[in-house]
Parts: structure tokens; C-alpha cells; sequence
């Protein structure tokens, strides 16, 4: 072999080890991948009571949106909370957005941007004044920014 086709090989190799080694480090640096957003119904059902509604774990997402739509077929306040947990055994008012709709007696929807996510779980509690029927369809949009 001649002298010149090794030091082609050669640099040919070592070339070659440093597009592997630079395709590495561009993997460790790069950013961690974002999760889809998603959409989670929290309750669509009439109620008649005070309700908790099941806990949902935020996952790695940091924001959310929340949808409300009320539907009153009778004269009822209804009040929706946010709280959370870092457990999901003990729930805390969220401080940042603890009442999402307060003593509201009437038809209603409206939206919540941008709520920042923190806790482990959350779950939307209702509180009805008496017991006429209510259906508060509550959607979650979990997303990250």
C-alpha cells in the first residue's frame, strides 16, 4: 500500500470518528422532546351536589387551558375550583387560580388561558348551591410553552 492511500485512510477514519462523535454531542445537547399537547374532559354529566372530580396527573406539561361550559336547567350557584396535590391524597387550593367561576347562576362558558402547571395531580371541584341540576362541561388542555 502506498504511502499516500494510508494517509488517505487514515484521515478518511479519523474524519470519520469526528462526524461520530459530534453526531453524539448534538444528541446530548439537544432539547428534551416536548410532549403533544392533550385534551382531558374533566366532566360532561349533570350534577346536583357538591363534586370533586377524579385527580389528573399533569404529567411533564407546563401550562394549561381550561374550558367551561354551564348549563343550568334550574336556578342553581355553581362555583368551580382548581386544586392540586403533590400526592394525590391531599388537595390544596391552587394559589394561583383557586376559583375559576364563582356563584355563577346562570348559563356560562368561558376559558382560562395559560394556567402554569405545578403539583403532581389537579382535579376541578364543583360546588352547587342547592339541589337543581347542573352540567358543567370542564376541558383540559394540557400543552407545554
Amino acid at each position: 500500500m502506498s504511502k499516500n492511500r494510508i494517509s488517505v485512510a487514515v484521515f478518511a477514519a479519523a474524519l470519520g470518528i469526528l462526524l461520530v462523535i459530534g453526531a453524539l454531542a448534538s444528541l446530548a445537547f439537544a432539547p428534551m422532546p416536548q410532549d403533544d399537547p392533550i385534551l382531558i374532559t374533566v366532566n360532561s354529566a349533570a350534577i346536583a351536589a357538591d363534586t370533586n372530580f377524579s385527580g389528573h396527573i399533569w404529567g411533564r406539561y407546563t401550562g394549561a387551558d381550561l374550558f367551561y361550559a354551564i348549563d343550568q336547567t334550574s336556578v342553581n350557584t355553581l362555583s368551580l375550583e382548581l386544586e392540586i396535590s403533590p400526592d394525590g391524597a391531599a388537595w390544596y387550593n391552587s394559589t394561583l387560580s383557586p376559583t375559576l367561576l364563582s356563584a355563577n347562576a346562570a348559563d356560562a362558558s368561558g376559558y382560562v388561558a395559560e394556567l402554569p402547571v405545578h403539583g403532581w395531580q389537579w382535579r376541578i371541584v364543583a360546588n352547587v348551591s342547592n339541589t337543581e341540576t347542573v352540567t358543567p362541561v370542564v376541558k383540559v388542555i394540557l400543552r407545554n410553552e
